[in-house]
């Protein structure tokens, strides 16, 4: 199953896996999908990880948000998780810009004394022969931070979190079914006919897009929804991020950030499913092939 996805999306135009990584001082949480990759050498799909570096909590359903794995914050935490990181490094899949071992921090703002701990990664990471890194801070909303100065290689989007402050909220223009729905209701078509994700931007920065995203099957009546999201307005927006990489030349390759392949319980998926069969998919090729001659 695992080599038929992948196959899939390089078919469409995917390039590789970014799989979060969730690493709590030596305890590891939904392992088991990236352990039996790293196993399965005829899997060929390039691939990296995005270490998902905060709680775990039950607020992931919506019910509360008592924390069930606590993500330690001490420096010696931070810096031995490069420790474990390293035999992933070592795939000869794994994703390199430059030369350099990608990494992904989804919350940078966590991370105590940032340059130490990224000073101490790359300097492991030679130790044990892998090479240098590319470390990519994720742009986190209401953070004013200079991830460059304090030692990353570049910035990366992450939707919806990096752009719904950019959005319009419609609440008011939907009918509901349920009376008690107390979460945000943004529209999708107003985000990229308006081109809002260029409301912002900062030197080396990867943008990133969403297929759709409602994840009201985890947050319950509390959730977020992108209304209106569709494969044509997927595309546009794709390609809008596409050719504004090939204009910049700020950035150390042409890479886009899709989430996801498979969200289910946030509700944006590249994977086919029973109502747009492979429309997504299809979108996601077109863009790429149709932004080659830009």
């Amino acid at each position: 199953m695992m080599k038929r996805q992948a196959e899939l999306a390089q078919m469409y135009g995917v390039y590789g896996f970014s799989f979060y990584y969730y690493w709590f001082n030596g305890e590891r949480l939904l392992e088991q999908p990236l352990e039996m990759f790293l196993k399965n050498k005829d899997i060929k799909i390039p691939f990296a990880l995005c270490w998902a570096n905060e709680n775990w909590t039950k607020r992931f359903d919506g019910t509360n948000e008592d924390i069930l794995m606590k993500q330690p914050n001490t420096i010696e935490s931070y810096k031995n998780v490069i420790h474990d990181m390293v035999r992933f490094l070592e795939d000869e899949r794994y994703i390199e810009i430059k030369g350099k071992k990608m990494i992904t921090v989804y919350r940078p703002s966590l991370m105590p004394r940032v340059k130490e701990v990224l000073k101490y990664w790359r300097n492991e990471a030679k130790a044990q022969g892998v090479g240098e890194l590319y470390i990519v801070a994720v742009k986190e909303n209401m953070v004013d931070v200079d991830w460059l100065k304090e030692g990353y290689d570049a910035l990366s989007e992450f939707h919806p979190g990096t752009v719904y402050t950019q959005c319009t909220k419609i609440n008011d223009r939907i009918d509901c079914i349920r009376s008690d729905f107390a979460g945000e209701i943004f529209s999708y078509e107003d985000l990229v006919k308006n081109k809002k994700y260029f409301n912002y931007s900062l030197p080396k920065l990867y943008r990133a897009v969403m297929p759709m995203w409602d994840n009201t099957a985890r947050r319950n009546n509390k959730g977020m929804i992108f209304h209106g999201a569709s494969p044509a307005l997927y595309k546009e927006w794709l390609k809008d991020v596409i050719r504004e990489n090939i204009d910049k030349d700020n950035v150390d390759i042409n890479m886009v950030f899709v989430n996801a392949w498979n969200e289910w319980g946030e509700g944006t998926y590249l994977e086919p499913d029973r109502f747009y069969g492979y429309a997504y998919l299809q979108a996601t090729k077109e863009a790429v092939e149709e932004c080659r001659s830009f």
